[in-house]
């Protein structure tokens, strides 16, 4: 097997007890919580203490930890999440009715930072220090520091309730992605922005950029072809770092668009303390970034032919 293709079977591999570990962590963050299934169950039935310890009993609650894991752990590995508490369906059906939502929202909040925050990088290393470099700078900053549910609430108001431009709420076609996408993807440009910029700025100072110029290549020809093909490896990783930002930050974004997405089933489940469809989204989530470094990782395969994969 070549360097290459060893190099991507062990990070294949490293999927599995990565994924194994956030379950771990899920599973023990439910467990040393106050309360359990068995007391959410029958907390708005007004049911006595000996019916929730005989219901505790049943769902094997009173187990010590260990068994209580391993039980759990076995469930998964068959395909198994367990069964909501609230709506009594299994967990997996329900997250995957929520996830090509989520996923859509993700991938168009992507889909629009990634282009523009790495135009606006490369645009500010070309014209270091001039009012435009200052300028994507600034706006960058405003970017990555602006709070997603508070630039939300002005989306809404400004382009939904001033100009009827789009829809606020809901799911159902283009124009109703368009709000929440813009609003994830706003903090995603700063990000990607100022990235791509410090790295472009680090190769243009290489000596084969000089070369280039001195062989009397064209303007485009030493940018784009040299200098922004070596300057990808940083931006990429940060664009697979965005990624899991953008998950974790979808549980804000849906829940203010009224988007039923995993972030938005994963919010009201923490309110409604529906333990096992908890424990389903974040091992859903933490599978989504896992898999997507992945790909990052087969990426830099095809951008980079000199990487070590030693």
């Amino acid at each position: 097997m070549s360097g290459k293709g060893a190099y991507l079977f062990r990070r294949v591999l490293m999927v599995a007890p990565v994924v194994f570990g956030v379950a771990t962590i899920a599973f023990a963050l439910m467990y040393l919580l106050p309360g359990d299934p068995a007391s959410a169950m029958l907390a708005r039935s007004g049911a006595s203490a000996e019916q929730i310890a005989e219901l505790r009993a049943d769902m094997g609650l009173d187990s010590p930890f260990f068994i209580q894991y391993f039980h759990y752990i076995g469930n998964l590995l068959q395909g198994d999440l367990g069964r909501s508490i609230v709506s009594q369906e299994p967990v997996a059906t329900l997250l995957w009715s929520r996830l090509p939502t989520t996923l859509e929202l993700v991938f168009a909040a992507l889909f629009i930072a990634v282009p523009i925050g790495a135009w606006l990088g490369v645009a500010a290393a070309i014209n270091k220090d001039s009012w435009v470099d200052r300028a994507i700078i600034v706006l960058s900053s405003i970017g990555v520091s602006m709070p997603s549910f508070w630039l939300a609430l002005m989306f809404i108001l400004l382009f939904s309730v001033w100009l009827g431009w789009f829809p606020a709420f809901g799911a159902g076609g283009l124009a109703h992605l368009v709000l929440p996408a813009g609003v994830m993807a706003f903090g995603a440009v700063g990000t990607i922005a100022r990235t791509a910029r410090t790295s472009m700025l680090d190769v243009l100072k290489q000596d084969y950029i000089r070369t280039a110029w001195a062989k009397g290549l064209t303007r485009r020809m030493v940018l784009y072809k040299h200098a922004l093909r070596n300057a990808l490896i940083p931006i990429i990783t940060i664009v697979g770092l965005q990624f899991g930002w953008l998950v974790s930050g979808s549980v804000i974004i849906e829940s203010v668009f009224s988007r039923q997405g995993i972030g938005q089933l994963l919010l009201s489940s923490i309110i409604e303390r529906d333990f096992p469809v908890v424990q389903g989204a974040i091992l859903i989530s933490a599978l989504m970034y896992v898999l997507l470094n992945l790909l990052v990782d087969i990426i830099y395969a095809a951008v980079d032919p000199q990487i070590s994969y030693e």
